[in-house]
């Protein structure tokens, strides 16, 4: 059996301060961002949470009191059937029920998105997402 060979004491020192970071930035979560975060069907990995409803998957992070909807995704080959309507609708169910504010910037990240910009902003629209400025940053208070 080989011997593990000892790490290095910076390698160590970087683990204890990214997982006191993490500690740090979880203490700062209101009560409302704690109860919706520990909701079922919401992982942590990382700095970053994330839901999944079928092939489409959020991923989220806290600002603030909101929580920030970094991006949406869903497979390629199930696009256009509802997924991530579906996704989005209960995301911002569970955001009404916790009393929590969604806000994202509506951009189209992927190359093969059928949205061009001013579609996904409908789209959020459709969705309760209310424009900021002139810009792509939009929020959506709990109702």
């Amino acid at each position: 059996m080989a011997k593990e060979k000892p790490r290095p004491a910076e390698a160590n020192h970087f683990e204890t301060f990214v997982k006191q970071f993490r500690e740090r930035k979880r203490a700062t979560h209101t009560a409302n961002q704690k109860r919706f975060l520990s909701s079922e069907g919401i992982t942590e990995s990382g700095d970053f949470y994330s839901i999944q409803i079928r092939s489409s998957k959020a991923t989220l992070s806290t600002r603030d009191a909101q929580i920030y909807i970094e991006h949406i995704e869903t497979n390629e080959s199930e696009r256009n059937q509802g997924n991530a309507t579906r996704l989005m609708k209960a995301l911002c169910a569970l955001a009404d029920a916790n009393s929590i504010t969604l806000s994202l910037l509506a951009y189209p990240y992927a190359r093969k998105i059928d949205l061009d910009q001013n579609a996904l902003i409908n789209w959020y629209g459709r969705l309760g997402f209310v424009r900021q400025d002139d810009s792509a940053k939009m929020k959506r208070d709990p109702s």
